[in-house]
């Protein structure tokens, strides 16, 4: 995440709120390489919208090696988190960040 997203990333609001927590339950994905090393990750939290609000899942961070940038690796990740996320029954997923990033 470091190499990817630098060391500043942990000051975001976004990564203030994952602060000690684990992510929701089977939405924690790495894609690696031939050789076993990551290649990619991401992770999808449960939130909840307000007080009492209704639950949904806050997304990231998405992170990619930068030597491997622009490979689909990111997209693929996404796809897997949506579809796995959807396939659970979570009805929606939030982002905080830079939505052409995403």
């Amino acid at each position: 995440l470091d190499r990817a997203m630098g060391p500043k990333r942990r000051k975001k609001s976004s990564e203030k709120l994952r602060r000690g927590r684990r992510p929701s339950e089977g939405l924690a994905f790495v894609a690696r390489d031939a050789s076993g090393t990551v290649a990619g990750t991401v992770r999808l939290w449960d939130v909840v919208l307000g007080e009492g609000g209704k639950a949904a899942l806050l997304l990231g961070p998405l992170a990619v090696d930068p030597a491997l940038k622009n490979a689909g690796i990111g997209s693929a990740l996404m796809r897997q988190a949506v579809t796995e996320a959807e396939r659970l029954g979570h009805a929606a997923i939030l982002l905080v960040g830079d939505a052409p990033y995403y």
